[in-house]
């Protein structure tokens, strides 16, 4: 209620986003009055701050992607291993712009070992793009966490807050439809990139199947599920799945040998001692 509405007023994105729809009613408040994203009284609603204000974080603080880096291949998030840290405000469309971007930038500051030898880490752009929309999309906005976003040198963790929604579990996550924030994946289906020509989100539920489809395309390591209290975590490990054996022989045909950090990178272990595969 204390929100002022001459912001979302003369909102930037909200402009843009009338004009690429190409809607006969232009003016924004009528807009937003139209599409029940304020009442009568000319309050907004959580949805319309987060899609459309310039700094939803002024209402709503844990409305912030933080993105850190890693050098290190190794399991824990040690300080001394930390390389980058920086916390992104802004509201849905600008958090997936700006920050696609810079995961990919960071990506490729990184370098693990493949069967081709020391290269950038690298996963497919589509697969990135998809896990960072959900993680906006469907995290829990009642909940005081950020999205975190960690890479390391051979792998990326998203870490949304929030549980998955009810009647949606790990066995059948690829498969189920059910947004916890129905409104904000509305007008986001609707609207394209600013980078390109293609939607935000290109069909319904089908996000995380596209990750996974991208990787194996890839030859890469099936996302990983799993939960941290009440944090929903997409692990992106950059392992071949190919078989153990095969690309071990591959390897060293091609290097003459193989050590432990390089057996890790290759077959994705996250272990410290990936020598016990060798026997």
């Amino acid at each position: 209620p204390d929100f002022n509405i001459n912001v979302l007023d003369q909102s930037i994105e909200l402009n843009r986003y009338i004009e690429n729809l190409k809607l006969q009613q232009t003016d924004a408040l009528d807009f937003l009055l139209q599409e029940s994203l304020i009442n009568d009284q000319w309050v907004p609603n959580t949805a319309s701050i987060l899609l459309f204000s310039e700094n939803p974080c002024t209402l709503i603080p844990q409305a912030a992607v933080r993105i850190s880096c890693y050098s290190t291949n190794g399991i824990e998030e040690l300080r001394d291993d930390l390389t980058f840290n920086e916390r992104y405000e802004g509201n849905i469309f600008y958090l997936i712009e700006h920050c696609f971007q810079l995961i990919m930038e960071k990506l490729g500051e990184m370098k693990v070992w493949t069967i081709n030898g020391e290269e950038k880490l690298k996963f497919h752009e589509d697969a990135i793009f998809e896990i960072l929309v959900n993680c906006l999309v469907h995290r829990d906005y009642f909940l005081n966490d950020t999205i975190r976003i960690m890479i390391f040198n051979n792998r990326i963790i998203f870490k949304s807050p929030g549980k998955l929604p009810n009647g949606i579990n790990f066995s059948n996550l690829l498969q189920a439809r059910s947004p916890r924030n129905p409104k904000i994946m509305r007008y986001l289906s609707k609207a394209t990139r600013l980078s390109s020509d293609k939607k935000y989100v290109q069909e319904m539920g089908e996000g995380l199947n596209t990750v996974s489809n991208r990787l194996k395309d890839a030859k890469l390591q099936d996302p990983q599920f799993n939960y941290e209290e009440n944090i929903f975590v997409v692990t992106l490990i950059h392992g071949s799945r190919e078989d153990h054996d095969v690309i071990i022989s591959k390897f060293i045909k091609k290097f003459g040998s193989i050590n432990n950090q390089q057996l890790r990178d290759i077959l994705g272990v996250l272990s410290k001692d990936a020598s016990q595969i060798l026997s």
